[in-house]
C-alpha cells in the first residue's frame, strides 16, 4: 500500500510539473500571439 501511495504521489509531482509547464507554455504563446498582433497593427 505504501509502494502504491509513493507512486501515485510521484505520479501527481509528475502531471502537476507538466500542467505547470503547459500554463506558462500557454502564457508564453500568448504573449507572443499579442506581439505579433501589434507589430502587424503598428
Amino acid at each position: 500500500m505504501s509502494d502504491n501511495l509513493g507512486a501515485a504521489v510521484e505520479k501527481s509531482k509528475i502531471e502537476v510539473r507538466m500542467s505547470d509547464n503547459l500554463g506558462a507554455a500557454v502564457e508564453k504563446s500568448k504573449t507572443e500571439a499579442s506581439g505579433n498582433l501589434k507589430k502587424s497593427f503598428s
